[in-house]
C-alpha cells in the first residue's frame, strides 16, 4: 500500500505531477494499492496505519524478517484435494503467521476474542497453520493484529491458543 498525498494527485502538468506519473508507471510499484490520503476513505485508512505504527508489538511483528502476501499451495492428502492459502505475513523460519484485521469494536482483548469467534477466524488460523505445516514442516503460532476502525483506533495483538485453533481445525474438517 502506498499513501499518496492529495496535492500530488492534483498536480498534473507540474513537477510533482510528472513525479506522480513516473511513480505510477514504475514497474517497482506494480501490484501496489495506491491510497489517496485526501479522500475520506484514504484519511481513515491513514489513521489506521498510524495507529498500527504507534503500537510497538505490532511494529515488531510487521518489521520482522518475513514475506508478505505469501501464497501457499499444497495437496491435502487426507481429503484428496488441492488447497491454497494466502497469508498476510509469514516470518522467515515459518515460526509465526501474522494476520491483520480491522474491527468495528474498540479492539480490547475480550472484543478481539469475540471477533475471532463471530467471524470464524479460528478456522482461518487452523487452515493457515495446516498450510505452513504442509509446506515447511513447522507448526507456527498465529497472531492477529486488530486495529479498531473507531477512535481512538486502538490496536491489539492477539495470539490464538492451540485449543482455539484445534476447535477451528475440527470445524474445518
Amino acid at each position: 500500500v502506498v499513501i499518496i498525498p492529495d496535492y500530488v494527485l492534483s498536480a498534473s502538468g507540474s513537477k510533482a505531477g510528472d513525479k506522480w506519473k513516473e511513480f505510477e508507471n514504475s514497474a517497482a510499484n506494480e501490484g501496489k494499492t495506491l491510497v489517496n490520503a485526501g479522500t475520506k476513505d484514504g484519511a481513515e485508512f491513514l489513521r489506521w496505519v498510524r495507529a498500527v505504527q504507534a503500537h510497538p508489538a505490532a511494529v515488531d511483528l510487521l518489521e520482522a524478517d518475513g514475506s508478505f502476501q505469501e501464497t501457499i499451495v499444497w495437496r491435502d492428502e487426507e481429503h484428496g484435494v488441492d488447497r491454497k492459502a494466502r497469508l498476510d505475513m509469514l516470518h522467515y523460519g515459518a515460526e509465526v503467521i501474522v494476520d491483520l484485521k480491522t474491527s468495528r469494536t474498540a479492539a480490547t482483548p475480550r472484543e478481539c476474542a469475540n471477533e475471532v469467534a463471530k467471524w470464524g477466524y479460528h478456522r482461518q488460523a487452523a487452515f493457515y497453520q495446516d498450510a505452513v505445516t504442509a509446506l515447511h514442516g513447522t507448526s507456527p503460532i498465529f497472531i492477529f493484529i486488530f486495529v479498531s476502525k473507531i477512535p481512538p483506533y486502538r490496536v491489539e495483538t492477539f495470539e490464538l491458543s492451540e485449543d482455539f485453533i484445534a476447535i477451528g481445525r475440527e470445524e474445518n474438517h
